[in-house]
């Protein structure tokens, strides 16, 4: 089983009741926020990087804008092949 509030330490891991349920009159810990996800935070830090490079580039504003255009959609494309 794995904790709605993704604690290691609860004691659901090992079957029983879990911190973040309601259980009787005991009200359950709030859940925590998911945490960012660094893969995640740190393509789109790199696709920031590459797509100044690319606008500080001489090319023709059309060039450097199919240049984004491409690399926005593959980062896209990545993003929706997560699992």
């Amino acid at each position: 089983m794995t904790c709605i509030g993704r604690d290691p330490l609860c004691p659901c891991a090992d079957g029983d009741a879990c911190h973040y349920r309601d259980s009787g009159k005991t009200k359950g810990f709030p859940v925590p926020p998911p945490q960012p996800d660094p893969t995640t935070d740190t393509a789109v830090n790199d696709l920031a990087h590459e797509l100044w490079a690319i606008a500080q580039s001489p090319a023709p504003i059309d060039d450097v804008v199919a240049l984004m255009r491409d690399e926005l959609h593959k980062f896209a494309s990545a993003i929706r092949e997560k699992p």
